[in-house]
């Protein structure tokens, strides 16, 4: 029992460290940190830091980590709500804006990680299973659809690279303008998908498709 209470304190203090070094990390980039900093905002002793994360690029990494995992998490909650393929690209579209700020912090640091010369194969791999992540939620529920025949066939991976990136310009947009609606945005790009995918067995309506959707379809008609 006391080892599973120390085991719970742990891995909430890490989970409030990574949180901590993920707003500080986006609002200054990684060169603009230090560890002090951290520890007077988490209002711990720097030395605790030290005992939890080798060094400021291994918490870089875990700040990482942590707002992946926020997503997924709120992506598994969602899904109780849906059990069609659109509904699980719908739910995985709507936990980036459940944990937008986290999301947003996340591209904020990865775009600081990549212009520095700072390499590291943890950050690096970090990074990488968050795309990997995303990937693999869309591509599946892509490919599902397809074969129920409630989607029209097309290139899933392709498909899902450009929601992949179109995900990125909405947190990019969120981030440097000032009255940018996310869920709007977030709501188009479930529009078009639905649109251009099919509407995954549901009954929708057969409107006229809008300017965003004929922008999507032009790209996509190639895939």
């Amino acid at each position: 029992m006391a080892k599973r209470i120390r085991t719970a304190i742990q891995d909430r203090r890490n989970e409030e460290l990574a949180s901590v070094a993920l707003d500080l990390f986006a609002q200054h980039g990684f060169f603009g940190v230090s560890i002090k900093q951290i520890a007077r905002k988490a209002r711990v002793n720097p030395a605790l830091i030290y005992y939890y994360y080798k060094d400021k690029a291994d918490l870089f990494r875990a700040a990482i980590v942590h707002a992946v995992s926020s997503a997924h998490e709120h992506y598994l909650r969602l899904l109780s709500q849906y059990d069609d393929p659109l509904g699980r690209i719908y739910a995985w579209l709507e936990s980036n804006v459940v944990v937008a700020q986290r999301i947003r912090s996340l591209v904020k640091i990865m775009l600081d990680y990549s212009s520095s010369t700072l390499r590291n194969p943890g950050i690096d791999r970090a990074i990488r299973e968050f795309y990997e992540l995303e990937r693999r939620i869309l591509v599946e529920n892509i490919r599902r659809g397809i074969s129920e025949k409630v989607f029209r066939a097309t290139d899933a991976d392709r498909l899902a690279a450009l929601i992949a990136v179109h995900l990125d310009g909405v947190m990019v947009a969120a981030s440097i303008r000032a009255t940018f609606d996310m869920d709007a945005a977030i709501g188009d790009l479930k529009e078009m998908l639905t649109r251009y995918l099919g509407d995954g067995g549901r009954r929708r309506s057969r409107a006229r498709a809008s300017a965003g959707y004929d922008a999507l379809a032009s790209i996509v008609r190639s895939i």
